[in-house]
């Protein structure tokens, strides 16, 4: 990397940096503006206007990262050849690296339609990892399976979030609750039979 880009990348990052700590400030509202930005960046505001053009674009772009991150965790080759011990210390990983920006975004739903972008992918995920995919079709059982599914997305958003169990905990709550407990449940009570695509 050149020392010119090297520095471009700096500055930009002063401007995250410091719209973050204006949005926290602020209670997670996007009220500032560019001046306080620019004045807690220690930039000038043509520099700011180089890289966006209002103080939405910041958020926007710390939210299209995030679900870059996420796409590249759900699309790995860890998730897609079943081994979900891995995936799931790797989308922990993937908490850790943003938590700063996640426990609000996602765990206390200051974005809420972030937060809603992440739970519904993991729900979807969930979904093909067990076998349930097939169902989406149907309203009815679809619904049945979303519900039952939130629950342990937000179990998983208290852990990676706030570290409420451990990672290997978590792990063994989850696929123990769907491996007997959810699939058992769907299974007599509402006619929803899993396939597993790993027997």
């Amino acid at each position: 990397m050149t020392i010119y880009k090297n520095a471009r990348l700096k500055k930009k990052q002063k401007i995250i940096d410091a719209f973050w700590s204006l949005y926290k400030k602020n209670n997670y509202e996007n009220v500032m503006d560019v001046k306080e930005i620019i004045s807690l960046a220690g930039i000038n505001r043509s520099t700011f206007y180089y890289y966006y053009r209002g103080t939405h674009e910041v958020l926007d772009e710390i939210i299209a990262t995030l679900k870059s991150a996420f796409v590249s965790v759900f699309s790995s080759p860890l998730r897609i050849n079943g081994d979900f011990k891995a995936f799931y210390k790797q989308l922990g990983d993937l908490f850790h690296d943003y938590k700063e920006y996640l426990v609000p975004l996602v765990c206390e739903s200051r974005h809420p339609e972030f937060a809603k972008w992440y739970r519904d992918n993991q729900r979807e995920n969930f979904k093909e990892d067990i076998g349930l995919a097939r169902y989406r079709t149907d309203n009815r059982k679809n619904q049945i399976i979303n519900v039952a599914l939130s629950g342990i997305i937000e179990e998983q958003v208290q852990t990676f979030g706030y570290g409420e169990l451990s990672i290997e905990d978590s792990f063994l709550f989850e696929f123990g609750l769907l491996n007997s407990g959810l699939l058992d449940t769907l299974k007599n009570n509402f006619n929803i039979f899993a396939i597993n695509n790993n027997k």
